[in-house]
């Protein structure tokens, strides 16, 4: 177990330098974007497109990272008034849906991405590849299937089952 969650620990470490890398990519060009238009009447062509894409990588990628530092919003009111067996259960049907979910989300981004391989489609104005900034919705709803599917795992070996140590690291 606890190499898998040091593999988690290095794709989640990997997915949130890339979604920072794609984040602070796009500001970067929006402040060249916005110079190049108002200081020199010249903006780029791409740049609103290009901004798009690197916000659906920087969303999308962060989503298994969130779940991974146990960021995400919950409202666990109902669940700590529960106990200890009650606790357990709840916060495992979560982990449950929630890696239900991301796989279904996997299983149906996934033919779709391929199509815009295959089908080699261009992003218009940014002229690169649709299926690599499309690609990044089934990668990060993967690495949000797999944390859920650790937590959900980790939840029975931690029988006090706080929020602290609900990750059950």
């Amino acid at each position: 177990m606890l190499a898998i969650k040091r593999i988690v620990a290095a794709l989640s470490g990997f997915a949130a330098w890339a979604a920072t890398i794609a984040l602070l990519a796009g500001v970067t060009l929006n402040f060249v974007n916005v110079i190049g238009r108002y200081a020199f009447n010249a903006p780029i062509s791409w740049a609103e497109e290009t901004m798009l894409f690197l916000m659906i990588g920087g969303v999308f990628l962060s989503a298994g990272v969130v779940a991974w530092e146990s960021s995400h919003i919950r409202v666990e009111i109902l669940v700590d008034l529960l106990p200890r067996r009650g606790r357990t259960g709840a916060r495992t049907l979560a982990h449950f849906a929630e890696a239900a979910t991301a796989i279904v989300l996997v299983v149906v981004t996934v033919p779709v991405v391929y199509k815009l391989y295959t089908f080699k489609q261009m992003a218009e104005a940014a002229e690169i590849p649709v299926w690599i900034p499309q690609a990044a919705i089934p990668l990060g709803f993967a690495l949000l299937a797999l944390v859920a599917a650790l937590r959900m795992v980790s939840v029975f070996g931690n029988h006090d089952n706080s929020r602290s140590g609900e990750d059950g690291s």
